[in-house]
C-alpha cells in the first residue's frame, strides 16, 4: 500500500517531467508549473494537491489509476524499470500498466537531471559536514596507525639486523 506522501511524490516526479492530471473523466486538467520552491514543494504544487485529494475522480495523464485507487491498500509504488520514476503496481494479481513515460518522445534522457525531492539545504549541508568529518577523522588515525607501523617495522628490521649497524634519527623517522 502506497502511503500519501509517496504518492504526493508520485505526482510531484510526474508533474517535473511536464505530465497533467485529468479531474472528472478528462474535464478538467491540471499542473503546477513550479512543484519545487526552496527547500520544499511550492504554494502552486501544495494548493494543486489538497485539489486532487478533495476531487471525486482524478488520476495521471496517460495512466488509469485514479488518485483514491493509489491511496487504498491494492496498489503500492515502484520504480520502473525503464526509466526509474515511480509507478503504481497492482498488490495482488496481475496488473497491465504502462510507465507514464511511455508517451515521453525524449525519456528517459540521463542527460538532464532526473525530478527530484525538495531538499532541506541545511540539514543536507549539516549531513555533508558530519560526514566529512567523520572521514577526516578516520583517514587521519588510518594515516597516524599506518606512520606509526611503518617507523615500528623499521625500528624491528634495524634491532633484527645481524650487523647491528648504527642507525641515525633519520632511519627512525616515519614516512610521509
Amino acid at each position: 500500500m502506497a502511503t500519501t506522501q509517496q504518492v504526493k511524490l508520485y505526482f510531484a516526479h510526474w508533474f517535473q517531467l511536464g505530465k497533467k492530471v485529468l479531474i472528472d473523466n478528462g474535464q478538467e486538467s491540471i499542473k503546477p508549473e513550479k512543484v519545487i520552491e526552496g527547500n520544499g514543494y511550492s504554494q502552486e504544487f501544495e494548493r494543486c494537491w489538497k485539489q486532487l485529494l478533495q476531487a471525486q475522480d482524478c488520476h495521471l495523464e496517460g495512466t488509469e489509476q485514479s488518485l483514491k485507487e493509489l491511496l487504498s491498500e491494492n496498489w503500492e509504488l515502484m520504480p520502473c524499470a525503464r526509466c526509474d520514476m515511480p509507478i503504481p503496481i497492482k498488490c495482488a494479481g496481475i496488473s497491465m500498466c504502462h510507465c507514464p513515460c511511455f508517451d515521453l518522445p525524449n525519456w528517459p534522457n540521463t542527460e538532464l537531471p532526473q525530478p527530484r525531492l525538495p531538499v532541506d539545504t541545511n540539514t543536507r549541508l549539516c549531513q555533508l559536514k558530519s560526514s566529512l568529518a567523520g572521514f577526516e577523522q578516520r583517514y587521519s588515525n588510518e594515516a597516524l596507525k599506518a606512520a606509526e607501523k611503518n617507523w615500528l617495522d623499521k625500528v624491528r628490521a634495524l634491532s633484527d639486523n645481524s650487523n647491528h649497524q648504527e642507525f641515525s634519527n633519520d632511519t627512525l623517522q616515519p614516512e610521509e
